[in-house]
């Protein structure tokens, strides 16, 4: 948590000092590129100091930009700070509906609301975070005491919904899920949900902007890897979805293959194994284990992969996570699909399979192995495809590729179509939320009737009109492993 919230910080106070100073990067100076597909891409990562160490030190980051604001190179334009999406024109009250899965984001999504949005901020915590409310509080202190920023604790969703329709609120930024924020804009009874979509009636009356949840893809373009190379791709997944019981809207939940593959069962094994080693995470999140169930009862052939640690409830004496009603342990559900889009029969299968369609976010992965994908071509305009028009959601996706597969025009035109707020190429997708030159949210398009992963974003430090997505690209073996 605090972690996050330095990075975030710093690199609001130094964008801020180089505006106050007139000291920001000459616009000239960043590589500014045409895309195989006609889009303007500029790299800006890393341009703030806080983005040239760590890890990540390695990688660099691109924004891809909306043809229809940024036709050409020579349109590009930073620090358009009044007119950049996402750029408020005019303060208001916004209300932050925080995450209960990571602590972290809403200090980042409070200051996303002050600094971006030019909004005081009013954050209401997620139940399963209210013992943050004094850290919160502690940090805050500066800006709490001087009424630019409120938070108070979860008590009841009577409470909740006060707050975001009071008159004075202008603007409502949830970190969530779907079901919630239908819920807010629309109404939670179904009939008047329908009823209000319909006749396009919402509810809610300030300016809604979402993270939501998606069914985050993970390509694995098929090539000869060395052993280091598929150990450290195969390590990264499993890590992904380890990590946070795969309580995360960004982790990976469908890796994307070719059946014709030579390493295919190599990869696979590594990721399988990699989960087996370590002990489970705790699926402490509301709904985990009715989750996982749903997804067990529709696929019961899908296979079991537990821990070999021998380490269970008894042994690492787990106490009663909040809002659950014992302690528990899910072990992975590893659900192998093939997926045929060559015949009208296989796209409607795929159109309605239940792993494409419903987020998991409890311990479940899918493998989709694509048919008819002998060559690269194939496989990448399939992949590309089964993506963008079978699976749910359009936050982030990840791409695994040898670096000399990376100029081709297979591999190129599979990043510039793929439809995502934000693309790892050999890295997690998910770390675009810590891309302060970029921007963290779903792929734009949605709309608040028919959404999805959310509107709107955070991020964009550089004041950047017209973003559509970003693409962090890292050697295929990262210094993360």
């Amino acid at each position: 948590v605090l972690s996050m919230y330095r990075t975030c910080l710093l690199g609001w106070h130094e964008i801020y000092e180089k505006r106050l100073n007139g000291t920001l990067p000459d616009p000239k100076s960043y590589p500014v590129r045409t895309a195989i597909n006609g889009q303007v891409c500029v790299q800006t990562f890393p341009t703030l100091n806080v983005s040239k160490s760590g890890f990540v030190s390695s990688c660099k980051g691109e924004v891809w930009l909306d043809p229809k604001v940024v036709p050409s190179e020579q349109d590009f334009k930073p620090y358009q700070y009044a007119d950049s999406e996402g750029m408020a024109k005019e303060s208001g009250l916004m209300v932050v509906l925080g995450a209960g899965n990571q602590g972290g984001l809403v200090l980042c999504d409070t200051l996303y609301g002050l600094f971006t949005r030019n909004c005081v901020v009013y954050l209401k915590l997620h139940a399963l975070r209210n013992y943050m409310e004094p850290l919160i509080r502690s940090l805050l202190e500066p800006l709490i005491r001087r009424g630019f920023v409120g938070v108070e604790p979860h008590t009841t969703n009577e409470r909740a919904a006060a707050l975001v329709h009071h008159p004075l609120v202008t603007a409502v930024h949830l970190t969530g899920g779907k079901e919630t924020h239908d819920g807010i804009v629309w109404g939670f009874d179904p009939k008047e949900q329908e009823r209000n979509k319909r006749n396009n009636t919402p509810l809610l009356m300030a300016e809604m902007t979402s993270e939501l949840g998606a069914v985050s893809p993970w390509i694995v373009v098929p090539a000869n890897y060395t052993k280091a190379e598929l150990m450290s791709q195969a390590g990264m997944v499993a890590a992904v979805i380890h990590n946070n019981a795969s309580c995360n809207c960004n982790a990976p939940k469908v890796i994307v293959l070719s059946d014709s593959w030579e390493q295919k069962n190599e990869f696979l094994e590594i990721v399988e194994k990699t989960l087996a080693d370590n002990i489970l995470p705790i699926p402490y999140y509301p709904g985990c284990a009715q989750r996982w169930q749903k997804f067990r009862d529709q696929y019961p052939n899908a296979k079991i992969v537990d821990s070999q640690t021998g380490m269970g409830v008894e042994e690492r004496r787990l106490s009663k996570p909040l809002l659950s009603e014992k302690a528990l342990l899910l072990p992975h559900l590893y659900i192998d699909l093939e997926v045929d889009l060559t015949t009208e029969a296989g796209r409607q299968a795929a159109s309605q399979e239940y792993a494409f369609r419903n987020e998991p976010f409890c311990p479940v992965y899918t493998v989709a192995r694509l048919q008819h994908t002998e060559t690269l071509e194939a496989f990448c305009q399939t992949a590309t495809t089964l993506c963008n028009d079978y699976v749910f959601g359009s936050l982030s996706g990840s791409v695994t590729v040898k670096q000399e597969l990376q100029s081709t025009e297979a591999v190129q035109k599979l990043i510039a179509d793929l439809k995502y707020g934000a693309i790892g190429v050999n890295f997690w997708g998910g770390i675009c939320y810590t891309f302060a030159e970029g921007k963290s949210g779903a792929y734009p398009g949605e709309s608040l009737a028919n959404v999805e992963s959310g509107i709107g974003f955070i991020n964009n430090l550089l004041g950047i009109a017209g973003m559509q997505k970003c693409v962090w690209t890292s050697p295929i073996i990262s210094m993360a492993q």
